[in-house]
């Protein structure tokens, strides 16, 4: 018993001394986010969107045009083009690196399943021939975001604007 009592103490004291080894203080941490452009990605990114859409949408926000080499204080507005395979995004920042204004080109996206479903229940038997999300952001308006689909049936071609909930417009 007593070798038992001796043996857990030991193991107590094994533990205080080896949890203090290797500690380290930090004098401070400092963890920041750009939040220019918080706005910009709020109005336009939709949850429901292809996963290359919002990746792309998070790339423009987190863009800091004032690290950029030709920002110079004498100009109002910088636009910015930013292209990726089948996507442009064409992007209006201010003179003091925030998102004035946005137009989004995404063809032959994923449609959400809301808009799948939505079409193929009122088009039954139409294929999907081509899409294309189209996004619209003004600072202090609403975004408008509508996607143009063309469906396809035998040699019939038919084309719809739907909104991110499946409504057709």
């Amino acid at each position: 018993m007593k070798k038992m009592l001796m043996a857990i103490l030991a193991m107590a004291f094994i533990n205080v001394g080896y949890s203090q080894v290797g500690q380290v203080e930090l004098e401070s941490v400092t963890v920041s986010a750009t939040p220019i452009n918080t706005t910009y990605l709020k109005d336009v990114l939709d949850n429901n969107s292809p996963e290359n859409v919002k990746d792309m949408q998070h790339k423009v926000a987190s863009y800091d045009i004032t690290e950029s080499d030709l920002f110079d204080d004498e100009y109002d507005s910088y636009k910015v083009f930013f292209e990726h395979t089948n996507s442009m995004i064409i992007a209006t920042f201010d003179e003091e690196g925030k998102i004035v204004r946005s137009y989004e080109k995404f063809k032959n996206v994923l449609l959400p399943p809301a808009i799948r479903n939505s079409v193929y229940q009122k088009y039954p038997g139409w294929t999907l021939h081509k899409d294309i999300y189209l996004v619209s952001y003004y600072v202090d308006k609403d975004t408008k975001k509508q996607y143009r689909i063309q469906l396809r049936k035998d040699n019939q071609k038919k084309n719809l604007v739907v909104d991110t909930y499946g409504n057709i417009i």
